[in-house]
């Protein structure tokens, strides 16, 4: 089993920009990418946990996205 597998999507991504802080990302991208993260991503997406994320959820996530004018139409 994957460990990672029971990490929520929000936790997984906290743990992917926390990465890419220690490796030198640029201070404006990542406090970009903590307000995509806190605005768009973990109110739809953030509690689902990996194992469980299913192309529905995803679909549906670029669908709001859409729907607020973010993302390809």
């Amino acid at each position: 089993l994957n460990p990672l597998a029971s990490l929520s999507i929000g936790d997984y991504a906290r743990i992917w920009i926390q990465d890419k802080e220690e490796r030198g990302l640029r201070a404006q991208s990542l406090m970009r990418y903590h307000d995509e993260l806190r605005l768009r991503f973990n109110p739809y997406l953030g509690h689902i946990k990996l194992r469980d994320l299913s192309k529905s959820h995803f679909f549906g996530y670029l669908r709001r996205l859409q729907s607020t004018g973010i993302g390809p139409t």
